[in-house]
């Protein structure tokens, strides 16, 4: 049953997979928060480890975590599971092999409260076991407030890791089910990514504060921790849903996106030239230049592009950029 509107009821989403070190962790940082009316949804995605008997040993204790057990799927099903069962009025996600501080729940939904925001984000820190280390915010400010094309100009244009991933963010349920019914991409590296950008699209208002509530665990056998060849197809099958997005969804932020995808494609060109190895025939990238060439017409005329920019789309149209870029490298 939904809780009273006056104590709004919050689901925080695990998906959990051969996590068996860090869980205990992750979920003694959640049952610990000073906001207590929580749903706390473990979502056991097959993990063939201890993680299981974990979980059901935590639901145990708090009456208030609630365990699925299901087929592997991958992080994205997992999530998506979640939220098909969550019954809060707003969603938080939090990775099994991470941890959030005390207060994450409550300084996320009294910065929205008070901002009428249908998205709050903080910042996190980086946890390397032996130390911890800070990003470097993009925004300077200790709190602001975003309009719809605020956010998705700023998320197209910079990038920012703290507003890419999904973890740090507090959103009210209605973002998951208006009529875009967002949810994370089965089978894709980097889902965040093809994600959180149409969450900022059903939010008419979105706050940002600096403070780091959330724990990033760098860990050597995390999805993120290589890069290689399925990251750079989830790039660019990303940049491809972008575009259909757009056409469907949001034509007027058309420009945007086109500036978005042709920075994407020169860095993951850039990536490439430095790591041969995950694109050796170079076929991903060609494909991905088709693209870019096929659905980028004005690229000259477009608002968001620097001088700079038009200048290595330049290069780029005319094959020269490589031998520039090589240029550069060798007499800088």
């Amino acid at each position: 049953m939904r809780q009273s509107v006056c104590i709004p009821l919050i689901s925080v989403i695990v998906p959990i997979y051969k996590v068996e070190l860090y869980l205990d962790r992750c979920i003694q940082s959640i049952v610990e928060q000073t906001y207590s009316n929580l749903e706390i949804i473990l979502v056991d995605d097959g993990s063939p480890d201890h993680c299981p008997g974990i979980c059901d040993a935590w639901a145990k204790r708090d009456e208030r975590i609630h365990v699925i057990h299901k087929k592997n799927g991958g992080l994205s099903d997992a999530r998506n599971v979640g939220i098909d069962q969550s019954n809060g009025d707003w969603i938080l996600f939090v990775d099994s092999d991470d941890y959030i501080l005390p207060s994450i729940c409550e300084r996320l939904f009294k910065a929205a409260q008070a901002t009428q925001s249908d998205i709050a984000i903080c910042s996190f820190f980086m946890d390397y076991g032996d130390r911890k280390a800070s990003l470097k915010p993009l925004i300077k400010d200790k709190q602001k407030v975003l309009s719809r094309d605020e956010v998705m100009e700023f998320y197209f244009c910079c990038r920012p890791v703290e507003f890419t991933v999904a973890w740090n963010k507090l959103y009210r349920r209605k973002i998951f089910f208006d009529e875009q019914r967002v949810r994370y991409p089965v089978g894709w590296l980097h889902e965040d990514e093809f994600t959180t950008y149409k969450t900022f699209y059903s939010a008419h208002r979105v706050v940002w504060i600096q403070d780091e509530l959330y724990g990033y665990v760098q860990r050597d056998g995390s999805i993120t921790a290589n890069y290689g060849k399925k990251n750079l197809e989830a790039f660019i099958a990303f940049t491809q849903d972008t575009f259909s997005w757009c056409d469907k969804w949001a034509p007027q932020y058309r420009k945007l996106i086109e500036y978005a995808g042709i920075n994407l494609y020169i860095g993951q060109k850039a990536v490439c030239q430095q790591y041969p190895g995950i694109d050796p025939d170079g076929r991903l990238l060609r494909d991905s230049y088709a693209f870019i060439t096929e659905h980028v017409k004005s690229y000259l005329r477009n608002p968001y592009a620097s001088w700079t920019d038009k200048a290595k789309y330049i290069l780029l149209r005319t094959h020269c950029y490589a031998l520039v870029k090589s240029l550069w490298n060798i007499f800088r």
